[in-house]
């Protein structure tokens, strides 16, 4: 295989995954889908830690960020479950209908989001323009949270909740981690929710998030979706493997797109309706700012 050939490898994996569309066997299998979903109301919070927060990092600066739009996030990760009857097959290592899917890349994410979309007759968000990948947050359909969402919803959205992990802050009560897990997930919803009820945003498998990894976010922003291109892919909330510091609602971890892992799964969400927005809504396609991009490796190469 010559040099171009393998740089295009993966925008071809992508593009035909992006049009996976679950067979008649697997439409019939959507009622008995586990996920559930609560709405988060839009508003403003406070992202990022203080200073003397322990374990804190150099990139997670306080700032005020606005989240203008109300979305609806799963109450749990996504399940083995759930995930085997969209796309046909489950990659985890350990195994269990309840436990969140791991082992899956940041492509295999989105291509589950566009075809639990197209099963259940909504407006998939993802699309290949010239090799980029496009979010329509408008669109009605599933998508990965924003790191901005991912940090709201587990701060317990409006009010701005400062516990140290999603729910309180003693990590045992609300999170299966490296002192409590004996090596391995734990089936969704066995440790304590959050306000929003919103159960294992700290620990049991880390999550990918949409956004390009930055070290500085921007204060005052309404609705981030990240920079225009990068090498990695957000992702949050720490894992079975990891350590109390690493399972902060702050804290802050990325990995190149393509990564699997069995500590790595996701949680979707979706955009709700219109009527639930205030200033700054989303735009209805998020355009990257450099016209001409292609898949290469692990990130987005400018060709110009």
């Amino acid at each position: 295989m010559d040099l171009l050939a393998r740089s295009r490898l993966p925008y071809v994996l992508c593009a035909l995954l992006l049009q996976w569309t679950p067979g008649p066997a697997t439409a019939q299998q959507a009622d008995s889908l586990l996920g559930e979903f609560v709405l988060v109301e839009a508003g403003t919070f406070s992202m990022g830690s203080d200073d003397r927060e322990r374990g804190r990092e150099s990139d997670e600066g306080k700032h005020q960020v606005t989240i203008g739009t109300s979305f609806y996030i799963g109450r749990y990760e996504v399940t083995q479950a759930e995930y085997e009857t969209i796309m046909g097959s489950n990659p985890s290592q350990f195994i269990g209908a309840d436990r969140p899917v791991e082992n899956v890349s940041w492509y295999d994410a989105i291509a589950y989001c566009n075809a639990r979309s197209r099963l259940e007759g909504r407006t998939p968000c993802y699309s290949l323009d010239a090799g980029r990948v496009l979010c329509d947050f408008s669109a009605d359909g599933y998508r990965l949270p924003t790191e901005a969402e991912w940090e709201y919803a587990a701060r317990g959205g409006p009010g701005d909740q400062q516990f140290k992990y999603a729910g309180g802050n003693r990590l045992r009560r609300v999170g299966w981690f490296v002192d409590n897990a004996d090596i391995g997930t734990h089936p969704v919803g066995t440790r304590r929710p959050n306000r929003l009820g919103l159960s294992d945003m700290s620990g049991n498998v880390s999550e990918w998030c949409w956004d390009w990894y930055e070290i500085q976010l921007e204060p005052g922003d309404v609705n981030p979706t990240g920079p225009p291109l990068g090498f990695l892919r957000v992702e949050r909330g720490g894992g079975w493997y990891a350590e109390e510091r690493f399972c902060r609602v702050a804290n802050r971890n990325a990995s190149p797109p393509r990564t699997t892992s069995a500590g790595l799964g996701f949680r979707i969400v979706r955009t709700a309706a219109p009527d639930r927005r205030i200033t700054g809504g989303f735009p209805a396609t998020v355009q990257r700012r450099t016209p001409n991009f292609e898949l290469s490796g692990y990130y987005e190469v400018d060709k110009q």
